[in-house]
């Protein structure tokens, strides 16, 4: 009886795997773009919302007042004198005085508009603060793409 060595993988054996980890890579690829996409999307969302509470934080602190009749606009340069808002997720940075927090009161409540733009063209635009949350949220975040 012919005894036959074998201490290689044959040709058929590696095309198998090789097209078995093209196969896993095709599926995972796109899901793990949208993972990373919304990842800084979220990341954006958080900074829109923290720009609401530092303009809660510079009315309370007397540096303005909540409007009666108009709205009162303030520039994220304004809220955020010590830069703690920095960069965009998206790569670069925020454009502080084109971004702001509009206030207006609406009957007996007070109603908070973000609009928060980066250099590259990202941006949340004139967004209630409450739409912010839930599942829709990441349609609030425009891609410059």
């Amino acid at each position: 009886m012919l005894k036959v060595n074998r201490k290689a993988f044959t040709m058929i054996e590696i095309i198998f795997v090789i097209v078995i980890i093209g196969s896993i890579l095709l599926f995972a690829i796109p899901g793990v773009t949208k993972m990373i996409e919304n990842s800084k999307k979220d990341t954006m969302i958080i900074d829109a919302k923290d720009m609401v509470q530092k303009a809660k934080i510079y009315i309370m602190a007397g540096k303005a007042k909540y409007p009666t009749y108009n709205s009162l606009t303030l520039t994220l340069n304004q809220i955020d004198s010590r830069k703690e808002i920095k960069d965009s997720p998206f790569g670069g940075s925020y454009k502080r005085e084109e971004s702001f927090v509009k206030i207006k009161k609406q009957n007996s409540e007070y109603v908070f508009t973000v609009t928060l733009i980066d250099e590259k063209g990202n941006k949340i635009k004139n967004v209630d603060s409450n739409e912010l949350n839930g599942d829709d949220r990441y349609t609030k975040v425009q891609t410059g793409e």
